[in-house]
Parts: structure tokens; C-alpha cells; sequence
């Protein structure tokens, strides 16, 4: 009986962290500043009972921690299906070791054409391309890759 309410407590203990652990700020956090910049729509929720993270005029926008790149990649196309509109990924580097995701994904983008246009956000970003970085804020707005 120890052990099963031990486990309990430690299952609990952990549920709240679990989708933050070791993350600087929730993926809502990125992606509510982002899309009130750009006009956009935030969770909305399409005829499938998908949900974009990100609706602006023109983009069907997915927003991932480095770490889940690869995802990213389906649900922007699948995003951008089924709104009609051009399918992007905001990639969230928090570090500047998570340089090799966004290495993969715009690899992959460009060597199989896919029409995806993406951004990198959050702390990480800065540190890769040279610009200072404030303590506490994250900068706007960094690269874009359209391999239209």
C-alpha cells in the first residue's frame, strides 16, 4: 500500500512539469507573443478537431521545442491543408546546443522542396547568430526560410 500511494505521489508530483520540464517558458508562452505580433489567431481549433497553434492571414503556424522538429514538419503541412493558407513552424531553440534541430529541419525543408516557411524564437536563437542577448526577453522575430 506504501508503494502504490508512493508512486501516486510521485506521479503527481511530476504531472505539472511534465510538459515543462527543463523548458524556460511553456510552448502557449512563445506562441501567444508571436501571433498577437503578426495579427494572428492563437489555438484555433479546425473542422478535424485539430488545432493550429497560429492562424495569421497568410500562414497556418506550428510552434515546437527544438527537440520535436520533425513533428513540426507534418502538422504545419497538415495545417496548412486544411486552412488554404502557407504552413509554418516556429522552432523554439532555448539553448544554443539546440542548433542541430534547426539544422535539421531546414535541411529537410529545402532538400524535398516542402513549401514551409520557418522562424526561430527564444533564447537560444540569439546566441547563434551573434546578437545580444536581453535576460528575460525573447527577440521578435530571427530567420525565415522560404524555399518557394
Amino acid at each position: 500500500m506504501r508503494i502504490v500511494v508512493g508512486m501516486c505521489c510521485l506521479f503527481l508530483a511530476g504531472w505539472p512539469g511534465g510538459a515543462t520540464a527543463g523548458r524556460q517558458h511553456r510552448e502557449a508562452w512563445y506562441q501567444g507573443w508571436w501571433c498577437a505580433e503578426r495579427g494572428g489567431e492563437t489555438e484555433v481549433v479546425l473542422e478535424d478537431g485539430t488545432r493550429v497553434d497560429c492562424v495569421t492571414a497568410t500562414h497556418a503556424v506550428e510552434f515546437e521545442f527544438a527537440d520535436k522538429w520533425a513533428e513540426a514538419i507534418g502538422q504545419s503541412l497538415h495545417y496548412a491543408r486544411r486552412t488554404g493558407r502557407r504552413a509554418g513552424v516556429v522552432l523554439i531553440l532555448e539553448d544554443a546546443a539546440e542548433r542541430r534541430y534547426w539544422q535539421r529541419l531546414t535541411g529537410n525543408i529545402t532538400y524535398f522542396g516542402l513549401p514551409i516557411d520557418v522562424w526561430q524564437v527564444g533564447t537560444g536563437w540569439d546566441i547563434l547568430l551573434g546578437v545580444p542577448s536581453v535576460p528575460g526577453q525573447v527577440p521578435a522575430l530571427a530567420d525565415r526560410v522560404d524555399p518557394g
